[in-house]
């Protein structure tokens, strides 16, 4: 059964458009930062010949198979990299446009359709670290949502064509995350559901489809191996990944790695749950009106999550992209833990059944829902930050459990004249809205950059005039910093130079006119084993040029404390002094090096 539409509901989305408009225009021509610049400099090392799991050690780098061919175009059409993070970010608006409208064609068949225009407008509005470009958790965010959307169309219909777009779904998870290959025997049990009935399997259908899925995923893997071994041997294969797996940015220990996020998650969790146990503690005073009492309860419970979210949101300074991500995990364990009251049988309406208060929303918990959490946790089991860097991925569940939460209070207030009921759905939708306003206020207003303060639209932006940069408007230090880097850039690096830059502005690596002089660029650069062993297995890789940012590290010596790179370093480089007035200082190879690899 649904609501019946109000004419103010379309005059709010037709405002959601025009701040999403407003939103896009931000996330495309403001600022670039570290993060961007990592996933920029993956592509950017494919479409320029690099081979995977060869020159490129980067644990990251499978994703970039993905968007490295649109890099490859764009400097075929345009002859150079002039723009180029424009393109892709304009590249990146028109997929999340295009899986948020998608969306709303999939959940309007749930839900009112201004409902499900506000949800897929929260889809489209958010990204995971408010990058816009393709990298690989935004690959994520994508492949995740459509596998679920189409896993939510393939319960409706049974149809094989949606198992097949599961399929490609998974592959682009895998490709950003390989971890996630595990979501394989979930994608086959949410497949299973639609062929039973009565407690009966049709066996033969459902053989059919598991069929189609499993060789849909083996043969894009199997394609992705090939085209692997076109660029490295087999035993070079095998014995370069346990060096990819050295990465020193995600060297910590799994216990440690879960302990930082059970901390993590506590963290985000404690205003939630504190809630949570007010609204259940009162919910068992007064037993013989349970009923009652409960949607009251949970009414009261709402406004007051909305007002945490209000109070948190305003005073968490020391933020950048995540400020809104607690929120995430805070409305989907609310939603979750009000759905469980108000559809317990001793609490239901009277005259209500809970087989007709949740009728339809297993189907789409399960196929949205389920892959998203289980996102959440490959991201989770992997990522070297803590807990709430990886909420984000959450949010398709979140969109399902608002569209279950939807269907069943437009159930309850059906024929209930009772005020209670009313003030439950006002409440309830009011939480959700004022989540999306905090989201939209993010997209439209907080600009991400390499910090971890606060920076918004009404800061002072210069506009850059060259380089994947050109069109960019970046923050005054930003811009000055690109400006004199990238001037450096041009006078101390030539075509036959190897390039190795130590600190966190990775844009240079994307308008090099030589080779890169490292296996992997990571964003925060780790100097150690791993580096070592690559010049080691490839000497033509050992860098004749290192630029080495006075922002990131003031004195040079301090991070050469470490060994083995000390010795690296001191053995084969001397320092540039003719360079005094860059923002980077410059190392080069000496002509007879003490030795190759002192240790």
């Amino acid at each position: 059964m649904r609501q019946k539409e109000k004419p103010y509901n379309w005059i709010g989305i037709v405002l959601l458009f025009v701040v999403s408009a407003f939103g896009i225009w931000k996330t495309v021509f403001l600022s670039a930062d570290i993060d961007e610049s990592y996933a920029v400099t993956l592509g950017i090392r494919l479409a320029h010949g690099d081979r995977l799991f060869k020159d490129m050690w980067e644990v990251h780098q499978t994703s970039a198979v993905l968007y490295a061919p649109a890099i490859f175009l764009y400097e075929k059409l345009t002859g150079g990299v002039e723009g180029l993070l424009i393109f892709l970010r304009l590249l990146g608006t028109a997929v999340s446009l295009t899986l948020s409208v998608y969306g709303y064609l999939v959940m309007r068949r749930w839900v009112n359709p201004s409902f499900a225009c506000f949800l897929s407008a929260l889809y489209f509005n958010f990204t995971p670290k408010q990058i816009q470009s393709p990298e690989f958790t935004q690959l994520l965010y994508w492949g995740i949502f459509l596998l679920g959307l189409a896993l939510l169309e393939h319960a409706r219909t049974a149809r094989k064509c949606f198992a097949i777009v599961t399929a490609v779904s998974l592959c682009v998870c895998v490709l950003a995350y390989p971890y996630a290959v595990w979501l394989f025997p979930v994608c086959l049990l949410i497949l299973w559901q639609p062929y039973r009935e009565g407690g009966t399997t049709k066996w033969r259908e459902f053989g059919v489809c598991a069929a189609l899925f499993t060789l849909v995923c083996a043969g894009l893997g199997a394609l992705f191996i090939l085209y692997v071994l076109s660029g490295v041997s087999v035993k070079e294969l095998i014995g370069n990944v346990p060096y990819v797996l050295m990465d020193a940015s995600h060297e910590q220990s799994f216990r440690q790695m879960w302990r930082m996020h059970i901390v993590s998650l506590g963290e985000m969790l404690y205003p939630t749950f504190l809630i949570m146990l007010i609204a259940q503690v009162s919910m068992r005073i007064d037993k013989k009106r349970a009923g009652a009492r409960s949607r009251f309860t949970i009414a009261a419970a709402a406004a007051a999550q909305a007002a945490a979210f209000v109070w948190q949101f305003h005073t968490i300074r020391k933020v950048n992209f995540t400020i809104l991500l607690p929120l995430i995990l805070q409305l989907l364990c609310f939603l979750g833990y009000a759905y469980w009251i108000l559809t317990r049988e001793d609490l239901l309406p009277e005259g209500a059944a809970k087989a007709d208060l949740t009728e339809g929303n297993r189907t789409f918990l399960l196929a949205i829902g389920v892959p998203s959490v289980c996102a959440t946790l490959t991201v989770l089991s992997s990522s070297n930050l803590t807990a709430n860097y990886s909420m984000g991925f959450l949010l398709p569940a979140l969109l399902a459990l608002c569209m279950a939460s939807e269907r069943t209070l437009v159930r309850i207030c059906a024929g209930q004249r009772a005020g209670r009921e009313k003030a439950l759905a006002l409440s309830m939708r009011l939480l959700v809205l004022v989540f999306g306003i905090l989201l939209l206020t993010t997209r439209v207003f907080l600009v991400r950059f390499t910090s971890t303060q606060r920076k918004n639209v009404f800061e002072g932006y210069y506009k850059t005039t060259h380089g994947p940069l050109k069109g960019i408007r970046l923050g005054e230090n930003d811009y000055r910093q690109y400006e004199a880097k990238t001037a450096a850039l041009r006078e101390q690096v030539s075509e036959d130079d190897v390039f190795l830059y130590v600190g966190c502005d990775l844009f240079l690596y994307s308008q090099l006119p030589c080779r890169i002089g490292t296996g992997n660029t990571i964003s925060t650069p780790a100097f150690g084993e791993q580096l070592l062993a690559y010049y080691e297995k490839y000497p033509d890789r050992i860098p004749t040029v290192m630029f080495v940012d006075r922002g990131y590290v003031a004195d040079f010596s301090q991070e050469l404390e470490k060994e083995p790179f000390k010795s690296f370093v001191e053995a084969r480089y001397v320092r540039d002094e003719s360079v005094t007035d860059a923002p980077v200082s410059v190392y080069r190879l000496r002509e007879e090096p003490q030795a190759l690899f002192v240790k």
